[in-house]
C-alpha cells in the first residue's frame, strides 16, 4: 500500500480539526508553515501542520484524529509519515486523537497542547424541554430573566461591520479574563472560509450588542468557537450570554446536530486551573464531560528533539 501527500479528502465524518476548512483557515492565517493530507484515502491519512517551534525549527501537529480515518495498518502509515517528515527536517511528530486509538497513545508529554483534554458536551438527540430540565437551576434562571429583560439573540450577516461589533467585544473579553485573541481580518477569514457552516450571533440589549459567539456547526457536531461579552456592569447583569447559549443549542438542533461542544473546560476538580471560571458558567447547561484520549509524541531527529527540551527546562527555571 502507498502511503503520500493527498491533494483532496473528503471531510464526511472527520473532526473539524481534520476537515477542509481547518486547513483554509491555517492556510490563511499563517498559523502553519504548511498544512497537508498524508496517508492513503482507503486505510488511514491524517491532516499534518507544521508550525514553528522555535530556534528556526518545525514540529508536525496532528489534531482532532478520529477513528473513522484510522484502519489497522495506523502503524505503518506513522512510520511512512515519520520518514516524509525526516526528509523535511521536522523535529518532531505530535498526534492529538480524540477518539480512543491505542496505535495512537504512546505515553510521551507532547510538546504543546492544541486540543484542551477536556470538554463539556450536550445530547441534541434529547428535546429542548429534556435539555432545559437537566440543567442547573441557575442555568434556567438566567436564559429566562434575558428573556424577561428584553435581550434579544439573532443570527447576523458576516458583515465587516458586525465581526467589528463582535471584535470589539472580544477585546474586552480579552483584557477581563487575559487570553490572548487573534486579529479581526483573522475572524472575517474564520467566517469566510466556514460558509453556511460557520454562524455569528449576537445578543441585543437597548439596541446595543452586549454578547456574541461564533459558532461552528459541522457533520452534526455544534461547537461554541469564540464568544465575548460586554465588561460593563449593568450589561453583565442581563445575563446575555445565557441565552445566546441557549439560542445557538436551539439553532444546532434545527441544523440536525447530534452534539452541541462547549470546547473546553477546566480539569475536573481543579480550582486553580485557568478555564476555572468559564467552566462554571458552562456546567451551569448540564450534559457531561468529555475527557479526550492521550497523546503521542515521536520525536524524528532526536538530538534537535533533546537540545530543544533542555532548552525549555532551562527556561522555566529561570522564568
Amino acid at each position: 500500500m502507498k502511503y503520500t501527500q493527498i491533494s483532496e479528502v473528503s471531510d464526511a465524518h472527520l473532526s473539524f480539526w481534520q476537515s477542509s476548512y481547518w486547513k483554509q483557515i491555517l492556510l490563511d492565517s499563517n498559523q502553519a508553515k504548511e498544512v497537508f493530507y498524508f496517508g492513503n484515502t482507503g486505510s488511514t491519512y491524517f491532516l499534518v501542520e507544521i508550525r514553528s517551534i522555535g530556534f528556526g525549527l518545525f514540529g508536525a501537529f496532528v489534531n482532532g484524529v478520529g477513528a473513522h480515518q484510522v484502519s489497522d495498518d495506523v502503524d505503518t502509515c506513522i512510520c511512512e509519515l515519520k520518514k516524509y517528515l525526516k526528509k523535511k527536517r521536522i523535529v518532531f511528530l505530535q498526534i492529538e486523537p480524540i477518539d480512543t486509538i491505542d496505535s495512537l497513545s504512546n505515553g510521551k508529554k507532547p510538546y504543546k497542547s492544541f486540543l484542551t483534554p477536556y470538554t463539556r458536551c450536550l445530547d441534541l438527540r434529547l428535546s429542548e424541554d429534556e435539555l432545559l430540565s437537566g440543567m442547573h437551576q441557575k442555568g434556567r434562571y438566567n436564559i429566562r430573566l434575558a428573556q424577561k429583560r428584553g435581550v434579544e439573540v439573532r443570527p447576523l450577516e458576516k458583515s465587516k461591520e458586525n465581526i467589528s461589533l463582535f471584535f470589539d467585544l472580544l477585546q474586552e473579553t480579552t483584557q477581563r479574563d487575559g487570553f490572548a485573541g487573534n486579529s479581526q481580518s483573522y475572524y472575517e477569514h474564520f467566517l469566510e472560509i466556514l460558509g453556511e457552516d460557520g454562524r455569528l450571533f449576537g445578543a441585543f440589549f437597548q439596541g446595543d450588542m452586549i454578547a456574541a459567539g461564533i459558532f461552528v456547526f459541522f457533520n452534526q457536531r455544534a461547537i461554541y468557537y469564540y464568544g465575548a461579552s460586554s465588561s460593563n456592569p449593568f450589561a453583565r447583569r442581563q445575563q446575555a450570554p445565557y441565552l445566546l447559549q441557549w439560542t445557538a443549542i436551539q439553532e444546532a438542533k434545527k441544523q440536525n446536530c447530534r452534539t452541541y461542544d462547549f470546547l473546553g473546560i477546566a480539569k475536573p476538580e481543579n480550582p486553580n486551573d485557568p478555564l476555572s471560571g468559564v467552566s462554571q458558567f458552562k456546567a451551569k447547561f448540564g450534559g457531561f464531560v468529555e475527557t479526550l484520549p492521550a497523546k503521542s509524541l515521536y520525536p524524528i531527529l532526536p538530538f534537535r528533539y533533546g537540545l530543544l527540551c533542555f532548552i525549555r527546562k532551562i527556561r522555566q527555571i529561570f522564568r
